[in-house]
């Protein structure tokens, strides 16, 4: 468990999808507008910028980190290998009224791990709050380009509250803290944009 000291638990919750076709398109929908952002925010910036590699987790899977299965949870982060590893197992698993508010929180947090990684950020005290809070960020401007609803984001919010740390990890290799604070941190994001999460580009 040591080893993933770079591999960061996403939230446990995830989308609930129906047919596979249309699972497969939805997933890659997200992907490409969370990566469609940060792309267009690094340009803006004139910070170069270049997507993380993504990978399925269907069983057992041996990653820069270490091995990593879906038991991990829906979605994680390797800083080794710069890959956003996925089990599609958990998408059925929970069905939230805003489903895709869900998905888009999961991923984008495990995302913005990659973001901090380009931009060289390191200290490990702050990786999971700016990580909540870069969600934050991406999710009130999918909200602004009506992606999602406003309802939608403020079940992400809430989401964000109840999915602190969990008591059966090592919360010294995965300190996301409590929910009360994860909520902060998003909510500087949602209303603070990047200047709100420490970030000046």
């Amino acid at each position: 468990m040591s080893r993933w000291a770079s591999l960061v638990l996403a939230l446990l919750f995830a989308l609930s999808l129906t047919a596979g076709a249309r699972a497969q398109s939805s997933v890659e929908s997200v992907f490409a507008d969370i990566d469609a952002y940060w792309a267009a925010t690094f340009a803006e910036a004139g910070i170069g910028y270049y997507s993380p590699l993504v990978a399925v987790v269907d069983g057992v899977l041996e990653t820069g980190c270490g091995p990593i299965d879906p038991s991990f949870g829906p979605g994680a982060y390797c800083a080794l290998d710069q890959t956003l590893y996925f089990a599609p197992n958990w998408f059925g698993n929970l069905d939230f009224a805003a489903e895709n508010a869900a998905f888009l929180l999961v991923m984008s947090h495990e995302w913005s791990h990659h973001i901090q990684v380009l931009l060289g950020i390191s200290d490990i005290s702050i990786l999971e709050p700016q990580a909540d809070c870069l969600s934050g960020v991406y999710l009130a401007n999918a909200e602004e380009r009506g992606l999602v609803s406003p309802g939608d984001l403020a079940q992400a919010l809430r989401i964000v509250n109840s999915a602190g740390d969990v008591p059966w990890l090592d919360p010294g290799a995965f300190p996301h803290g409590p929910g009360t604070l994860r909520s902060i941190a998003f909510m500087g994001g949602q209303s603070g944009g990047l200047e709100g999460c420490g970030l000046v580009f």
